[in-house]
């Protein structure tokens, strides 16, 4: 089972991206890894449902629900506020809502909530996963110890996959 769920990755990660890629190919790119992160990371207190909340992008939320919709463990949640964030199991910050990188961070700060971004600046201010670009392809950096502060279990074939930082 393991070994299909890797291959998406690897396809998904060799793909060229672009930055002229249309918003709507991003979201699908995007909403994919996040469910595909489900299979790989654990969470200490979960019940049964990961719920990814989404702040700032209305084409990810949809393409979550699409998927979703086959993955019965996964739940989406359209996000605006600290509160809703912390209902969550992974929260994506949109670039459009980077000014709320902070208050976010500081919200779900102590709590096993994963905090994704489109800007790899913020791995290193407490993101655990950022998107990048690598020429054209779409990238992520992991940060371990941010993850391990969190007691996010990460297996080790994400980590083969992630430039951890």
């Amino acid at each position: 089972m393991k070994k299909p769920i890797i291959t998406v990755f690897l396809l998904l990660i060799g793909l060229g991206w672009s930055p002229k890629t249309t918003s709507a190919q991003n979201a699908k790119f995007y909403a994919l890894f996040m469910a595909k992160f489900t299979d790989y990371i654990q969470w200490p207190n979960s019940n049964d449902q990961i719920v990814i909340g989404v702040y700032g992008s209305q084409d990810i939320i949809s393409e979550l629900k699409k998927y979703s919709a086959s993955k019965k463990n996964i739940g989406v949640m359209d996000i605006s506020s600290v509160n809703d964030a912390q209902k969550c199991q992974i929260v994506f910050l949109a670039d459009s809502k980077n000014s709320e990188f902070e208050s976010i961070n500081l919200g779900i700060d102590g709590k096993d909530i994963l905090l994704v971004t489109e800007n790899e600046s913020f791995i290193k201010k407490g993101a655990g996963i950022s998107f990048y670009l690598e020429g054209t392809k779409l990238r992520f950096k992991l940060n371990k110890q941010t993850m391990d502060a969190k007691n996010l279990k990460v297996g080790g074939s994400l980590l083969s996959l992630a430039d951890v930082v």
